[in-house]
């Protein structure tokens, strides 16, 4: 199995379990990486650098839909034919 295979067998197995969907209200750290397609250090380093809002539920970190709607949505554009 390639890593990529590995990766996205690993992201459907924590989709299925969380019954996970873009429409919830609150996503966990590893549910937003899954659905975005940004990595968990990368969005871990978001949340330090305060580009992502969070909120903690004892050991859990979330973040609500609106919070990572607005932080996809804040993302710089890729520009083609830059230079």
């Amino acid at each position: 199995m390639t890593h990529d295979a590995a990766t996205r067998e690993r992201g459907a197995e924590v989709l299925d379990r969380a019954h996970c969907s873009p429409n919830k209200f609150a996503l966990s750290i590893a549910e937003l990486a899954i659905l975005s397609g940004c990595g968990r250090d990368k969005l871990y380093e978001a949340i330090r650098d305060g580009r992502l809002r969070a909120r903690k539920f004892g050991r859990k970190t979330l973040v609500t839909s609106e919070d990572a709607r607005a932080f996809l949505d804040n993302l710089p554009l890729l520009e083609l034919g830059a230079k």
